[in-house]
């Protein structure tokens, strides 16, 4: 069997020497020392002063918290976003209490607005960059930015980011900085990065008062720690996952199924996903591929519109996410693929 996701997380011995700082300093949450060591360094990896960032256990609350905080900051109570996105974006903003609104994709899998659209949930879809802020239409609008697995394509980058923005990146294990579970916001503004902050910790700013709804989410010590080795080893697992990528494109050269954005641009993605002609020529490589057993994935089902949690959604017309959902699929991709794994791959698509 070949996997399609296996991820590769820091060994023990890698963790061990975080976890006796722990044991050292005896403090276990609450913006430890290892979550300010942790916010240190990514700080310097995306290019933002350190109080731009804020931790959370997790990318989906990542999530919710970030459009809480704009809508009660002025952005509103009506968002519009990609239906062609993981659960996790649209299940974060019904959460947050927001009147949702599902827009279709351009050829590049990004989400189309309006021009009065005020309040947008923008996804950098599978592992893709920010948008050209030369050309960025939605560069003076509320938005917050869901670059779940975009570690790479984000290095030194959300210096662009607006006052009016909140770029959201997960650090679960199947990303590509792992912690098991977490999140990163990064934001255009210390004031809103203190709000945020403040909805992670029941709305406490500075008291035991809760000045504002909030919620308990705050990134333990021991997730940090996860993520501190994550960092140290991420040079020598950008390299691996580098050389993988050069053959998965190699291997989709050859069998004439373009990828995904963020692939021809170079960016590490933990997927690898094409693109068939037709959604009759997607099922029958599917099938093939099974009955060889190589695992395949349709990461992002038929669109969130058509799952049961938000059929009282509104919705655009979505051509061209029906059409990516019925071409695309996700094929194997992780540090543990070896050469007869893509030769096999290979072999079947071609087949």
């Amino acid at each position: 069997m070949i996997n399609v996701m296996k991820p590769r997380m820091p060994r023990a011995n890698d963790v061990l020497p975080y976890l006796q700082q722990i044991d050292d300093t005896g403090v276990y949450s609450n913006f430890g020392p290892l979550s300010s060591a942790l916010i240190s360094r990514l700080a310097s990896y995306f290019g933002v002063t350190e109080d731009c960032i804020v931790l959370m256990s997790n990318a989906t609350l990542a999530l919710q918290g970030s459009l809480s905080v704009l809508s009660s900051n002025g952005a509103g109570k009506n968002v519009v976003m990609p239906s062609w996105t993981f659960t996790a974006s649209a299940s974060a903003a019904v959460l947050a209490g927001l009147n949702v609104e599902f827009a279709d994709i351009d050829e590049e899998w990004r989400v189309n607005t309006k021009l009065d659209d005020e309040f947008v949930l923008d996804v950098l879809p599978f592992g893709e960059g920010l948008r050209d802020q030369s050309t960025n239409r939605l560069a003076e609008k509320w938005q917050v930015i869901d670059g779940a697995a975009s570690f790479d394509a984000l290095q030194g980058a959300a210096i662009n980011i607006s006052e009016k923005s909140i770029l959201v990146v997960s650090m679960h294990a199947t990303k590509l900085l792992g912690a098991g579970e977490g999140g990163i916001c990064i934001t255009g503004s210390a004031e809103v990065a203190k709000e945020l902050k403040a909805w992670s910790n029941f709305g406490f700013n500075g008291s035991r008062d809760s000045k504002s709804i909030g919620t308990n989410s705050k990134l333990s010590e021991y997730s940090a720690a996860v993520a501190l080795a994550s960092l140290d080893l991420w040079s020598e697992m950008k390299k691996i996952l580098g050389d993988g990528m050069k053959k998965a494109i190699a291997v989709s050269k050859a069998c004439n199924l373009p990828t995904i954005s963020s692939m021809s641009k170079n960016y590490i993605s933990p997927y690898w996903i094409v693109n068939f002609d037709s959604r009759l020529h997607r099922d029958g490589a599917l099938e093939r591929l099974r009955l060889n057993e190589i695992e395949t994935r349709t990461w992002w089902g038929s669109g969130c519109h058509t799952m049961s949690a938000y059929r009282d959604i509104r919705c655009r017309d979505l051509q061209n996410t029906e059409w990516a959902a019925a071409t695309s699929l996700g094929l194997p991709f992780h540090s543990y693929l070896t050469d007869s794994d893509y030769e096999i791959i290979q072999k079947v698509l071609k087949s």
